[in-house]
């Protein structure tokens, strides 16, 4: 069976596209059980706050404050919104979205030379082959 990688547009696309049959296998994040479809779960992924080592936040970090600096946040079609705004919302918190990446392979490289901070998965983040953040 071929593989073909498509971008990420979503959990939503994904699932759309397993119950069209557009798609016979789907890599994503699903929080909830899609009746239809097969779950199998590789692993849980836990995220991290990542920044410059000399930013401004980074000493005495705190995740409320640190909403009042720049974002930049990845998503494939480039919306502004994500998972994370919704519990934010509830906290009477919110982003700073500035910048929004098609891949989290690109936003080391913008934090290492801007004030932004970003969510980025555990598992992908290589701290030593990023050593200024």
């Amino acid at each position: 069976m071929p593989f073909i990688f498509r971008p990420w547009i979503g959990n939503d696309a994904a699932a759309r596209d397993l119950l069209d049959g557009d798609t016979n296998t789907a890599i994503s994040i699903h929080s909830n059980e899609i009746e239809e479809l097969e779950k199998i779960t590789f692993f849980d992924e836990s995220y991290v706050v990542a920044m410059r080592r000399d930013h401004p936040a980074a000493q005495g970090f705190d995740m409320v404050k640190s909403h009042t600096w720049p974002d930049t946040t990845m998503w494939g079609r480039g919306d502004m919104h994500t998972s994370l705004n919704v519990p934010l919302a509830n906290m009477g918190q919110q982003r700073r979205i500035e910048a929004v990446m098609p891949s989290f392979q690109l936003i080391p490289s913008m934090l290492a030379q801007t004030d932004h901070m970003a969510m980025l998965p555990k598992h992908g983040f290589d701290r030593s082959a990023h050593p200024p953040l």
